[in-house]
């Protein structure tokens, strides 16, 4: 029984010595040139009961140099995430690295730079977040009249010179297969989004053309007190259209600037919020605490209304003139101070 006892205990014993092995720190440490916030986070997204999850493993507030310090322990390799308060970019981690990092956020990506323990495998996920931009850079300045059949080769070019990139590098660090794994798996799905996009922005392109000065194609909902409201009552004078959802952060942030052109025209111009994409209740909460002073909501089942003008992301905005004809169905943001030159 005692030599049993003993045993348990040498094997506890042994097992707790090689945690204490494995389990080593890890340190990030760097420099901020024109900080975007006062503190930096790493951190990672885990699935929880409620949905995804923000796990924080470290923060550490700027000194005036915007130096910071941040530190964790891991037991095992981890992808995470350096967050600044605005921007992030991915770090792949071992037990034991110790990376120093510098950038300039008025070029975030660009300018990050790893060194120390653990720098060159940061440094060629860094790599593949510029090749990325440079990618989509290249995308958006093709003639937008050149043919589709032959922009999609250019995009297939494109991901299959992604992925040999990535190949290269796990041939380098073979330690982070599951990365390399899944940064190919991301320039596939890429690929397939350019391809929707270049579809999308000829097919929006045409519905312009066809729309833009000919009469308002009818929207229909409901407004804040349950009755049916209708667009083109709103004849008269002209009328600014916001389309946003309750869960839409750029959409809010534009509140602001749309109130402000509100009080400033109010007079002459209708500003019409519509809700879409949410539910109806909390629509109604948000737009209340909005304060507009014209208020529709059109739910999913008629989702007809925004698909005759393709509203497939918000915030979307159009302008109509008081005949109720179609002055711009994407017109810029409140934010810009170019939308009241539609006025």
């Amino acid at each position: 029984m005692k030599n049993q006892i003993r045993t348990i205990i040498l094997l506890s014993a042994s097992a707790l010595f090689c945690q204490n092995l494995t389990a080593q720190n890890v340190k990030l440490s760097g420099k901020i040139i024109s900080p975007n916030s006062d503190s930096v986070f790493l951190q990672y997204s885990e699935r929880g009961e409620s949905g995804w999850e923000v796990i924080v493993l470290a923060s550490d507030a700027l000194n005036k140099q915007g130096e910071f310090q941040l530190e964790t322990s891991l037991d095992s390799a981890k992808s995470v995430m350096f967050f600044d308060g605005l921007e992030a970019t991915s770090l792949y981690l071992l037990p034991g690295d110790d990376i120093q990092l510098s950038l300039h956020t008025a070029y975030f990506d660009e300018t990050i730079r790893y060194y120390g323990k653990g720098a060159e495998r940061n440094n060629a996920i860094a790599a593949l977040a510029i090749v990325g931009e440079m990618n989509s850079s290249s995308l958006a300045g093709l003639d937008e009249k050149m043919d589709t059949t032959a922009l999609f080769e250019r995009v297939d070019e494109i991901t299959m010179k992604v992925q040999n990139t990535i190949d290269g590098y796990e041939e380098l660090f073979p330690e982070m297969s599951t990365v390399w794994s899944g940064k190919k798996k991301q320039a596939e799905a890429g690929g397939k989004r350019q391809k929707a996009g270049i579809v999308f922005k000829r097919q929006f392109n045409k519905l312009k053309e066809e729309l833009v000065g000919k009469k308002l194609l009818e929207i229909t909902g409901i407004d804040l007190n349950g009755e049916e409201l209708a667009l083109s009552s709103f004849k008269g004078k002209t009328t600014v259209v916001d389309f946003w959802a309750t869960w839409c952060g750029p959409c809010k942030a534009q509140v602001p600037y749309l109130k402000e052109m509100e009080e400033k025209y109010g007079s002459e111009v209708n500003f019409v919020s519509i809700g879409v994409f949410c539910k109806e209740d909390e629509w109604k909460e948000m737009a209340e605490e909005f304060g507009f002073e014209h208020n529709m909501f059109v739910s999913k089942e008629n989702g007809k209304y925004t698909e005759q003008y393709m509203v497939n992301a918000i915030p979307r905005y159009m302008v109509i003139d008081k005949d109720l004809n179609v002055i711009s169905i994407d017109a810029p943001r409140p934010s810009s101070g170019e939308l009241e030159k539609l006025f």
